[in-house]
């Protein structure tokens, strides 16, 4: 259980955001320091008038932490959820977007070491992938593999990456 109610309070209630843009910019550094990651769930967007809809985007919005709710059994996408209790609120008032309501109590561990790195991190020059490919070709465990390539080169493969480089792998060895 991670408690970041303190936290979000003196990062994200402090006042009113005058824009949208400030808001989200302020959201992203806290998720990127915290290791939180959030999701909208359910919002309101501004039609009329246009300035306020350029401006905030949003008359309400409510934001759940990305591990809240149930796994599908079925689908391309499988992310893991653990049924995580975070959200918090945001609504239009005069002044700007505020903070409304918010519990930051997670029924999981939250580091920023936790947060799943940008596609560019994980994307692998020539050298490292015929690397990867030898330890493929020599039968190396998957998460050996991963292991490796995390202690050597600094990144961060994911599984479907290891499946591409050996459907790679498979696919040229059929034209020799």
């Amino acid at each position: 259980m991670s408690d970041l109610n303190a936290l979000f309070q003196a990062t994200m209630c402090h006042g009113y955001f005058p824009s949208f843009h400030i808001f989200e910019t302020a959201l992203m550094r806290l998720e990127e320091e915290t290791g939180m990651s959030f999701t909208i769930r359910v919002s309101k967007k501004i039609r009329e008038p246009v300035e306020d809809a350029i401006r905030f985007r949003y008359r309400r919005m409510r934001y759940i932490c990305s591990l809240g709710g149930t796994s599908r059994t079925a689908g391309a996408k499988r992310t893991h959820k653990c049924g995580c209790p975070v959200y918090f609120e945001v609504v239009l008032k005069p002044t700007g977007l505020k903070v409304s309501k918010y519990s930051m109590l997670h029924s999981h561990a939250v580091s920023p070491d936790s947060v799943v790195p940008p596609d560019e991190r994980r994307c692998l020059n020539e050298e490292e992938e015929e690397f990867v490919n030898g330890l493929i070709l020599i039968n190396t465990d998957n998460q050996n593999i991963r292991r490796i390539v995390r202690n050597k080169y600094g990144k961060q493969l994911h599984m479907k990456d290891l499946n591409r480089l050996k459907l790679k792998l498979e696919i040229n060895s059929r034209q020799f």
